[in-house]
C-alpha cells in the first residue's frame, strides 16, 4: 500500500547506490537478457527443465560425493588436515572446558562480591545519613561518622577501579 503525502526521503549513499546500479543495468542491458532468457526458456520447456534438473544433481551428487570422503576418510591416528596441507593431532578438550568453567565461577564470584560490597556501601550511606542527621553529636557519633565516610569513600573508589 502506497503512502498518501510526502515519501520518506532515502540517504545520499542508498540513492548513489541505487543510481550505480540503474547505470550498470542500463549500460549491460540486464533487462533485455532477462527477458530473452525467460522467452528462450518458456519455448524450450523441456530443455531448460532438463538443464535445472541437470545442475541440481550434479551439485547433489557432487556434495554427496564429499560428504562421503570426509566420512571414510581414515582417521587412525586422529590427525586432522588443516587448509595449508599440514596435520596437528586433536587435543582434549577437557582441560580448556575446565578451564572456562573455572572462569565462569570466578566472574560469579566476583559479581557476588561486588553485588555485597554495593550493598554493604548501601548500608554504610543510610547509617551515616542517620548520625548526619542527629542534632547533638557525641564524641563516639563523630568517630562513627568519620570511619562510615572512610569505608564508604573506600567502597567507591574500589567500585569505580573496577568499572
Amino acid at each position: 500500500m502506497a503512502t498518501k503525502g510526502k515519501e520518506k526521503k532515502l540517504p545520499r549513499y542508498k540513492r548513489q547506490i541505487r543510481y550505480v546500479c540503474w547505470k550498470l543495468s542500463k549500460g549491460w542491458q540486464v533487462k533485455n537478457k532477462i527477458e530473452k532468457s525467460n522467452q528462450w526458456a518458456s519455448e524450450n520447456r523441456k530443455t531448460f527443465f532438463a538443464l535445472v534438473v541437470g545442475i541440481l544433481s550434479f551439485i547433489f551428487v557432487t556434495t554427496a560425493i564429499s560428504t562421503l570422503y570426509d566420512l571414510t576418510r581414515s582417521n587412525s591416528n586422529n590427525t586432522q588436515m588443516d587448509f595449508s596441507g599440514k596435520t596437528e593431532s586433536i587435543e582434549n578438550i577437557q582441560p580448556m572446558m575446565n578451564g572456562l568453567r573455572q572462569i565462569d565461577e570466578r566472574k560469579k564470584g566476583e559479581k557476588i562480591e561486588i553485588k555485597q560490597l554495593t550493598d554493604r556501601g548501601i548500608t554504610i550511606h543510610k547509617e551515616l545519613d542517620s548520625l548526619l542527621a542527629i542534632d547533638v553529636k557525641s564524641h563516639s557519633d563523630s568517630v562513627r561518622i568519620i570511619q562510615d565516610y572512610r569505608q564508604l569513600e573506600n567502597i567507591v573508589k574500589f567500585l569505580k577501579k573496577g568499572k
